[in-house]
């Protein structure tokens, strides 16, 4: 379980660091631009990268914190067994779904291995964030599958995931700025 908290912990701080880095680079820009009448180079390509870079990060730390849209109203009102039953479906499907999106992004970055982008780096360079995003994914629904197999109906709770890494979930300041 330490592991899993401390990968957690990692893939947050790695979404922090991109958002603050996606909204760095276009103000740099900018003070570059109008200040010193020198652009920086290639900032818009790259702010665009580290947007993708930041959506396939953030994607398992919305996962890990149950905050991916989940249609509870309907699996709430079905009978025990019922409810059992398809949220496990739900997990392993989804967990199926990203393995399966994971293989497919290391397959293209193989295939196109001598392509490169506009940014000039080898295409599996442009293909990695979303290769270990999915990857990271669906390790997190395998660890949820598991914690709701083991643990039932209540089991890791988004409150519970923002006070295993201290995290205040109603506020907006980033972990460890309180």
């Amino acid at each position: 379980m330490r592991l899993i908290h401390a990968m957690r912990k990692g893939y947050l701080a790695v979404s922090v660091a991109l958002l603050a880095l996606v909204t760095a680079l276009p103000i740099i820009q900018v003070v570059m631009r109008n200040l010193f009448d020198t652009p920086l180079m290639r900032s818009e390509e790259f702010t665009k990268y580290f947007l993708i870079c930041l959506a396939f990060m953030a994607a398992p730390v919305a996962v890990s914190g149950a905050g991916m849209i989940a249609m509870d109203e309907l699996r709430r009102a079905l009978p025990g067994l019922a409810r059992r039953i398809l949220s496990v479906s739900i997990l392993a499907g989804s967990a199926l779904i990203f393995a399966v999106a994971t293989f497919s992004a290391v397959l293209t970055s193989v295939k196109n291995a001598h392509v490169s982008t506009t940014l000039g780096v080898p295409f599996w360079v442009f293909i990695l964030p979303g290769t270990i995003g999915f990857l990271l994914v669906t390790f997190e629904y395998l660890v949820r599958l598991v914690e709701y197999w083991r643990d039932g109906e209540g089991s890791y709770t988004a409150d519970e995931i923002a006070d295993e890494i201290d995290v205040d979930p109603t506020s907006s300041a980033p972990p460890g700025a309180l």
